[in-house]
C-alpha cells in the first residue's frame, strides 16, 4: 500500500501479477500507469465528489449486484508504446476511509470488457481487508 497526502492506494492481491504479464508485452506500462496514479493522485478533489469527474473518460461500472457496497470505476490509460490502443485501470473508491483500490489492468483490444467475476472477488478481498484494520 502506498499513500500521498489524502488518499491511500492498495492493490488487490492478483494485481501484481497481471501487471507484472502486460508489462512484458509492454515495456512502457510501468510508465504509463505511473502518469495514471499522477492523473488520479492529482485530481483527487474530483476523485472526492464523483470520481467519473476524472479525465480519460472514466465511469462507475454498473450491473455488480447488490454486494459490490462501493464504486467501482474504469479508466482509460494512454499505452506510448502502442499508438491507437488504449489500457484500462479498475479502482474500487472508498470515499469513507479514503481507499483507492486497484483491481486490474488490461489493454483495450485483449481484453473488450472487464471480468465481472474477478471485480467481485477484488471487492471481497477489499472487504476483509478493511474489516481487518
Amino acid at each position: 500500500m502506498s499513500t500521498n497526502s489524502e488518499y491511500n492506494i492498495i492493490y488487490y492481491s492478483g494485481f501484481d501479477k497481471r501487471f507484472k504479464n502486460a508489462l512484458k508485452k509492454i515495456n512502457t506500462l510501468d510508465t504509463d500507469f505511473g502518469t495514471l496514479l499522477t492523473v488520479i493522485t492529482g485530481k483527487l478533489p474530483l476523485v472526492h465528489e464523483d470520481p467519473r469527474k476524472l479525465p480519460n473518460n472514466p465511469h462507475v461500472i454498473a450491473g455488480l449486484g447488490s454486494k459490490v457496497k462501493f464504486p467501482i470505476v474504469k479508466i482509460g490509460m494512454h499505452i506510448k508504446q502502442m499508438k491507437g490502443l488504449r489500457g484500462r485501470a479498475i479502482f474500487l473508491f472508498d470515499k469513507s476511509k479514503k481507499n483507492i483500490f486497484f483491481i486490474d489492468i488490461y489493454i483495450k483490444h485483449k481484453n473488450e470488457n472487464h471480468n465481472v467475476k474477478l471485480i467481485k472477488k477484488a471487492h471481497s478481498e477489499y472487504l476483509e481487508i478493511i474489516n481487518n484494520s
